[in-house]
């Protein structure tokens, strides 16, 4: 069963703040080496898989899809405002409207619930 009580919070804070570290540090090399920003995120579900494994350890498989879920509302918020700010986070007809921006945080949330669920079963399939 989901619960926000048994999630271990560490683990979901140092995710949040490993996907926003990451999110700067492949900004600037994106500004500086000139890859494709869209490339990172290769990285950032490397991170959630990460974090799903081992909050699935720890709880079950429905609050690993949460805390993973949780780390990627992160990303698509503050981290992509950070992108933004440093460049390659742009879009290149610029301010895409609110309604798309909505639909692209729910659908960074619901990748990051997914690599979380599957994670989580991993782990717990293991343990």
């Amino acid at each position: 069963m989901v619960s926000l009580r048994t999630m271990p919070r560490k683990v979901v804070a140092l995710g949040a703040l490993a996907i926003l570290a990451f999110d700067v540090l492949a900004s600037l090399a994106s500004r500086a080496i000139g890859f494709p920003y869209s490339y990172a995120v290769f990285g950032s579900w490397l991170i959630y898989a990460a974090c799903g494994y081992l909050v699935g350890r720890q709880t079950d498989v429905g609050t690993a899809a949460l805390g993973v879920a949780m780390i990627a509302g992160v990303e698509a918020t503050i981290g992509w405002a950070l992108s933004w700010a440093i460049g390659p986070g742009r879009l290149p007809n610029g301010f895409p409207g609110y309604d798309k921006i909505v639909i692209t945080v729910l659908l960074v949330i619901a990748t990051g619930a997914v690599i979380g669920a599957i994670t989580g079963w991993l782990a717990r399939s293991r343990h």
